[in-house]
């Protein structure tokens, strides 16, 4: 404590040291040829050693005889206690150093060389330096004369002995709250250094003062100056450049303070694959100095410090700019020199690596994927939780809860969770995306405003500021950070493509309704609440200062499910990408064009080690996938998002193309975009991956082998408006890049195939997309199943997850920002690939399974509780049944478990208990957030409502037996006339309404397609005027009777998991798009909903619509005086309506999970009238 609040002779914070501990030893320096012929002196290495056993600290310095001269006059000055006498050498060690001429002569006069005596001692050594005090006329000249006035220039073991006796004698004669900054300054001793090297196992590079001469980047600001009670905030214009700062190097950056005794770093430069420093020279450095930096001032002043700069100024580079720093003398630069060097040879961030990536391959580290939120969300309130150290979260948006139901977990709000963490000592630190508020009212700036206000510990930063860019010509109006990170303690990372936001949330269910009320508790508690139940389809978020009314109106509206995947990370991969956080934070740091309100500090990297993690370790929760993954982190980023010149890194974009040209079998990729390589008007689409996958199955036909891409997207871009309303615009533009890209136009991958012969392009490429149903308060709605996932499995042995989406603002690098890991599995498992045994990678071929056994409707949970609670998955009792059971009840609302399957089977109830109150006991002693919670106004289900609605199940059951499907026939050619009512107390069909409506109905059905030529093969063939001849599963125009009433009834689950084992194989292929084409199909025929390959035009679009709502009775329902309609997610007004026989249930109890054909060919004939004209204002480079 002493230490602590004990002041040196220069008012400065004592540098928190034990002298006690220090022990020094001499020897002679070995002399290199350059520095016998520059200096011609000795210097002396000063080996120092800090504490003891295996934990010591071990470094060395190197001084010359002049610096002990300077040292001891230091302390005589300040008249310290037992102050031990200089050590006195015989006169012929030394040699007198040359002066200016105008102070030669005085010198000489003086020069204790001159004189008789044989031993030069302490009183004529400080005679020298008064001397020089006196000429100098500074009493400080003591401590910068240079050149020496004189030198040792023979040292011998008498010397060292003599200097090292002296010197440990003056190191124990400090006491311990004593001017120990100058020692510890000539031992090149910092606090920051020492609390570094102590804490990463030692490693103790070169420190000492150097002036930042010049920089081509901005540098950061500390002092705000507030005017007029701070109407107005300008920087205070302090000469702090040309102040001397202290560097420190580390293994893999250099840092500046303000102070040896400083704690808090000024700046950070970071070693990367362009880093250099040399010195510069009086002649000129055939080194380029200039950068292509927009600041063309800056590069005027670096240029300008290099041409008049000394040999003492180092000259150091690296992707961020260029930055000179003046040291004492030419002897420190060539020290410092040499030591920045050593550390770059021993830095793997210097080197070059695959994928031009920024971070190299990671071995032997433990990993575990996440399908949805759920089980995402928890992970990371149990980490954070039990974090020890720092929180890093860079987001696009934050919001949430993390656990569910809200109503019974208060204490796992996210904001929550953070103040808890925050007050116990815990940093946090949080990037957010401060967006366009005029397009994305996502209210960051309020997000920031209270995450501030819950404690001093919470530092928080948005950008880009659009304000202050809008006059720039590199400004980046339309970009944005993409990245969704969390790192605790720089050992466990999670990334990915779930954002911790509204509407993120979700189970494998992908539930469409939530209409409890946001009092309720258990069964009945509203897993949503607030702005959390949304659907972008119908409306954008809005008001998000008030997060706790609806979005929308949940009574009459179903919310858009949420599918996507992300990752943890421990280990040596999990500290690169808390290096990519602390590189964005550095920048933004230094962009603020005046210091921050609260004093924010800058971030420094940890060492590059693989230290294993516990696996009982209190941060972790699920089990990891994998341990021993190969993971290499990629990013996009450039100029405007992370401050690199001159260079743009596109690692994901090169992992993506590299990874489809050298896969073996197939690739399995779930996006939610898919824009690439094609052309749209004048703009060109750049990314290579449509290109690397159309090179590939051409490939793969010329070899004669089998070769696949499973491709699932969503059905449409999830923006609001329906694709044939104004509003609409980003709907259109998306959608018209994708169809390009996909199977539109010459430059589409099925255009590119076909014209390389490949008529049968099924056999190695399809799309996809999910949707569900749900009965919502005796309506029956549909909504897509929102792809979110940025996810590619290749061969079952490598995987790439990460927020980068398939389009050009991620995959180039210029736009977005993202990150994302490369995952190659070295542990492998048994499984079935091209019919044949095959070593699947554990990592890989889990997450496979995993999303597919959700799409095609298996209880996944189920089957985790099952792997969990008896190590086996194949234990598992519900793989022997049936994998439909037609009698059992769809339950709409059905939220599966809000706990995830490994925590209900391998977590005690009573530790959750115990954990739950011990933090609500800390919350009631904390001063509780106040919250203005509005309640919802939303209409809810009583009691006997709910009675009723059970009642109208089982009558439509009863009415299904009788009136069942009939499956010896095509469901569409189905014309059974009946218009009886499935129930006395619904509206009348709407096919009673007059005579000529049921031949309408019959004609408009006869003319549908069931996507019986999803990719165009058939039309190739005939264009090449071949016979076609494909397979049923392809292009049967009966698509039910092919597959489900033979032998979809007698399949069990675990046959089921065996045919998803083997993509390549024929019975996987039939079940797979047979069940999408069949799902799809009984969509079509319930809810009539686009997009559509049935509606090739804006006629058929519109007279489509009319269909839905005659025969349907869809109606266009306002919401909230928006023009949105409800149309755009499907909503039925009639709860059980006739067709052709069979009740819309009848049709809907037949789909098997959320699979569906991806419209290839919708609006095909609109070809440039698919856009408005409005559209094609605004620059595409937006949108793709």
């Amino acid at each position: 404590m002493a230490m602590f609040f004990t002041k040196d002779e220069d008012n400065q914070n004592r540098i928190p040291i034990f002298m006690n501990n220090i022990t020094v030893y001499i020897t002679k320096a070995e002399e290199d040829e350059y520095r016998k012929k520059k200096f011609g002196v000795t210097v002396f290495k000063i080996t120092i050693k800090y504490g003891s056993g295996q934990d010591k600290l071990v470094w060395s310095v190197y001084r010359s005889y002049w610096d002990f001269v300077k040292l001891h006059y230091r302390y005589r000055n300040v008249s310290l206690a037992n102050l031990p006498p200089f050590p006195s050498l015989p006169k012929h060690y030394f040699q007198r150093q040359r002066r200016s001429p105008n102070k030669k002569k005085q010198i000489e006069l003086n020069n204790p060389l001159n004189t008789p005596a044989s031993l030069i001692d302490e009183d004529t050594v400080m005679e020298m330096v008064d001397n020089t005090l006196h000429l100098g006329g500074n009493e400080n000249a003591a401590s910068t004369m240079s050149p020496h006035i004189f030198e040792v220039v023979k040292a011998d073991n008498a010397v060292l002995e003599a200097l090292e006796n002296y010197f440990n004698q003056l190191v124990s004669s400090i006491p311990p709250c004593g001017y120990t900054n100058r020692i510890c300054r000539f031992l090149e001793i910092s606090t920051l250094g020492l609390y570094l090297a102590a804490k990463y196992h030692g490693i103790h590079g070169k420190e000492g003062f150097v002036v930042l001469q010049s920089r081509t980047d901005k540098e950061p600001k500390y002092i705000r100056q507030t005017i007029h009670s701070e109407l107005f905030c300008v920087p205070a214009f302090m000469n702090r450049k040309r102040k001397p700062k202290w560097l420190i190097v580390r293994d893999s950056y250099l840092v500046l303070v303000d102070d040896p005794s400083e704690i808090d770093a000024y700046d950070v430069f970071l070693f990367d694959q362009s880093f250099d420093v040399h010195r510069l020279s009086y002649f000129g450095d055939k080194s380029n100095h200039y950068i292509n930096n927009p600041k063309a001032l800056s590069n005027a002043i670096a240029n300008a410090s290099h041409w008049t700069s000394s040999k003492s100024v180092l000259c150091v580079k690296n992707r961020q700019g260029v930055y000179h720093l003046r040291t004492k003398n030419e002897r420190h630069a060539r020290l410092f020199e040499l030591s920045i060097q050593s550390m770059m040879k021993t830095s793997i961030w210097c080197e070059n690596h695959r994928f031009d990536s920024f971070a190299p391959v990671c071995h032997n580290t433990s990993t575990a994927w996440f399908v949805d939120a759920r089980d995402y969300f928890w992970d990371i309130s149990v980490a954070v939780e039990n974090a020890k150290e720092t929180i890093y979260i860079h987001d696009w948006w934050l919001s949430p809860y993390l656990r569910r139901p809200a109503s019974e977990n208060p204490e796992w709000r996210l904001d929550r969770l953070l103040r808890r963490k925050a007050h116990q000592g815990i940093k946090v630190y949080i990037i957010m995306y401060k967006e366009v508020a005029m397009a994305l009212p996502l209210y960051s700036h309020l997000a920031k405003r209270t995450l501030l206000a819950l404690s001093p510990n919470i530092y928080v930063q948005r950008h880009p500021s659009r304000a202050l860019d809008v006059f720039n010509k590199d400004s980046i109006f339309f970009w944005a950070h993409h990245e969704k990170i969390c790192v605790v303690d720089n050992e466990i990372a999670f990334i990915g493509g779930i954002d911790k936001c509204f509407g993120r949330y979700d189970t494998p269910g992908h539930i469409l309704v939530d209409d409890f009320s946001p009092d309720s508790n258990g069964d009945r508690a509203q897993i949503w609440p607030g702005k959390d139940y949304s659907n972008p389809r119908i409306i954008d978020f809005h008001t998000l200062d008030k997060p706790f009314e609806d979005n929308m109106d949940r009574s009459t509206l179903p919310r858009m499910p949420w599918h996507d995947v992300s990752m943890r990370i421990v280990g040596q991969a999990a500290k690169h990408v808390a290096r990519h956080f602390v590189q964005r934070w550095n920048y933004l740091r230094r962009k603020k064009p005046s210091a921050p309100k609260r004093p924010t500090p800058m971030l420094l990297p940890v060492p590059d080690t693989n230290t294993p993690l516990d696996p009982g370790d209190d941060r972790l929760c699920h089990p990891h996938t994998c341990d021993s993954c190969k993971i290499q982190i990629l990013r996009s980023v450039s100029s405007w998002s992370i401050g690199s010149v001159d260079h743009v890194e596109h690692s994901i974009l090169d992992a993506y193309v590299e990874s489809i040209r050298e896969s073996k079998y197939f690739i399995y990729i779930e996006n939610q975009f898919f824009v690439t390589s094609t052309k749209s008007g004048n703009t060109v689409i750049e990314n290579g991956i449509g290109e690397a996958i159309v090179n590939r199955i051409i490939e793969a036909r010329n070899r004669n082998e089998k070769w696949k891409a499973i491709i699932i997207i969503p059905l449409v871009p999830g923006f609001p408006a329906n694709i044939d309303e104004n509003e609409a615009r980003t709907v259109r533009l998306i959608m018209q890049c994708q169809y390009l890209s996909i199977s539109r136009g010459p430059n589409s991958i099925f255009a590119k195939l076909h014209a390389a012969g490949i008529t049968n392009t099924h056999e190695y490429i399809n799309f996809y997309g999910l949707r569900n149903w749900a009965e919502l308060n005796g309506q029956y709605v549909t909504e897509q199943v929102y792809i979110h996932a940025k996810t590619m499995i290749v061969d079952d042995r490598r995987v790439i997850i990460g927020s980068a989406n398939i389009n050009e603002r991620s995959q180039l690098g210029t736009r977005d920002s993202e990150i994302a890991a490369c995952i190659e599995d070295t542990e492998y498992v048994d499984s079935m690939l091209n019919e044949a045994p095959f070593k699947a990678g554990k990592f890989a071929h889990s997450l496979r399974m995993r999303l597919m056994c959700e799409h095609v409707g298996l209880d996944v949970d189920q089957m985790d509780r099952d792997r969990y609670a008896h190590g086996d998955l194949l234990a598992s009792q519900y793989l022997k049944q049936p994998v439909w059971d037609e009698g059992a009840v769809h339950d709409t609302k059905d939220t599966t478990d809000c706990v995830p399957p490994y925590v209900q089977v391998c977590v005690s109830p009573a530790d959750g208990i115990i954990e739950k109150e011990k933090i609500r006991t800390e919350e009631e002693n904390k001063t509780s957030i106040k919250e203005d919670i509005v309640s919802s106004s939303n209409s809810t289900l009583s009691v006997h409502d709910l009675q009723v609605t059970e009642q109208e199940k089982t009558k439509v059951l009863n009415e299904c037996k009788n009136n069942s499907i009939s499956m010896d026939r095509d469901p569409l050619m189905t014309t059974s006339s009946s218009s009886k009512e499935s129930s006395p107390s619904r509206p009348k069909s709407v096919f009673g309404k007059r005579k000529s409506s049921k031949e309408d109905h019959l004609s408009f059905w006869a003319t549908l397609d069931c996507d019986t030529d999803n990719n165009g093969d058939a039309r190739a063939a005939v264009e090449r005027q071949e016979t076609p001849s494909f397979p049923k599963y392809y292009c049967s125009p009966s698509v039910m009777p092919l597959f489900f009433e033979k032998d979809a009834e007698r399949l069990t689950v675990g046959q089921v998991y065996n045919i998803l084992k083997d993509p390549l194989a024929n019975s996987f292929q039939e079940f797979w798009h047979i069940l999408a084409r069949s799902n799809t199909d009984l969509f079509r025929r319930s809810f009539l909903v686009a997009p559509d390959n049935n509606i090739k035009n804006w006629n058929q679009y519109r007279h489509f619509i009319k269909m839905a709502k005659l025969f349907l009775g869809r109606t266009d329902t306002k919401h909230g005086g928006t023009k949105t309609t409800a149309a755009a997610a499907a909503v039925t007004t009639l709860p059980i309506i006739k067709h052709g026989g069979e009740t819309i249930y009848d049709l809907l109890k037949h789909i098997k999970g959320h699979l569906v054909i991806w419209p290839s060919y919708f609006m095909e004939e609109e070809e440039n009238e698919f856009l408005f004209p409005m559209d094609k204002i605004a620059p595409l480079e937006i949108f793709d």
